[in-house]
């Protein structure tokens, strides 16, 4: 029994070194493969951090598009830009070259217009055509006082005639006219009847005073309606026949206006303007025609209000004058 306890005991130390080595073998394995698994959670880090890498220079390149197209754009509109205003500045050069042209055309159809001028006598065929009324017959209505007289005012110049006898004739003609003046003004005025409303003629330049009546308008200013207005290219065509005619068709009162001085659309017309003035005064004077029913104003396209203050006073005043003598010689014929 001993003999067989000791031969067991024999291989059971027999088999304990091959356990053992089982053991570390296994051990050794177990080791490998957590190594194994290490490098494989290390390779996926790895594979990790070069994906955020690559995602973070993908970023980066999506950035440095946008600022490249952001900078595109910007000069894009830096281009428009430029563009815009170089038309702007053909534009400008287009308008100014227009100017030009208009003032050179105006330029050179001025002294055309001046010939044409010298060859019209003003007191002679201008009146003679356009005033063959302008024999009035004054007429007084108050009858206690019995003063009916008879005032012919005659405007008979011919042109290129000289010598001693067309001087005495004019100068008949002008003593003629201030005895008739003089015989108008010692004569008691007819009575302006109740509730009488004056007809004014506005001659207004197509480019400034015309605009701005069509402003006042639009604006709702208040003004006075007792007129009618005749738009004209220029004030400085209004020639004194123009206004002796609408005396002569009933006109109360006559109001010129057009462009300031340095916005004239022909450059000097309302200089011409002025001196048309002048001789129409001149010419009013000499028929016994008061002062006061004409009027030369300088009103812009945006003088609305203006417009309205001139057509106001200038109808106070003529209504203060009464009814123009040759308007009342006409009716009465």
């Amino acid at each position: 029994m001993p003999a067989k306890k000791k031969a067991a005991a024999k291989k059971t130390a027999n088999k304990a070194p091959a356990k053992r080595k089982t053991t570390g073998k296994a051990a050794s394995k177990k080791k490998t493969a957590n190594k194994a698994v290490s490098k494989k959670k290390t390779a996926n880090k790895a594979v990790s951090k070069k994906r955020t890498a690559s995602k973070a220079v993908s970023k980066k390149k999506t950035a440095s598009k946008a600022v490249s197209k952001k900078k595109t754009a910007s000069k894009a509109v830096s281009k428009k830009k430029i563009a815009s205003k170089a038309v702007s500045k053909k534009k400008t050069a287009g308008k100014t070259e227009s100017r030009k042209k208009t003032a050179s055309k105006a330029v050179s159809k001025k002294p055309a217009a001046d010939k044409k001028e010298e060859q019209l006598s003003i007191s002679a065929q201008g009146a003679d055509e356009q005033i063959k009324v302008i024999v009035a017959t004054i007429e007084t209505e108050e009858s206690n006082i019995g003063i009916q007289e008879d005032v012919e005012i005659q405007i008979d110049v011919s042109q290129g005639a000289q010598g001693s006898e067309t001087e005495k004739e004019a100068a008949e003609a002008q003593q003629k006219g201030v005895e008739s003046q003089t015989e108008l003004e010692k004569a008691p005025a007819a009575q302006t009847p109740r509730g009488w409303n004056p007809n004014i003629v506005v001659f207004a330049c197509n480019w400034c005073s015309y605009a701005g009546a069509d402003t006042a308008g639009v604006s709702r200013i208040q003004h006075q309606p007792h007129f009618r207005t005749i738009r004209v290219m220029c004030s400085g065509r209004v020639h004194p026949g123009f206004v002796m005619r609408a005396f002569e068709k009933g006109a109360d009162g006559v109001l010129v206006s057009g462009c300031h001085f340095g916005d004239c659309h022909y450059v000097s017309g309302n200089e011409r303007a002025v001196e048309q003035y002048e001789i129409t005064t001149d010419l009013l004077r000499l028929l016994g025609i008061e002062e006061g029913r004409i009027r030369l104003e300088w009103i812009s396209a945006a003088e609305g209000v203006r417009f309205a203050q001139v057509i106001n006073e200038f109808t106070d005043q003529v209504r203060a004058l009464g009814p123009s003598p040759v308007a009342r010689s006409a009716r009465a014929g």
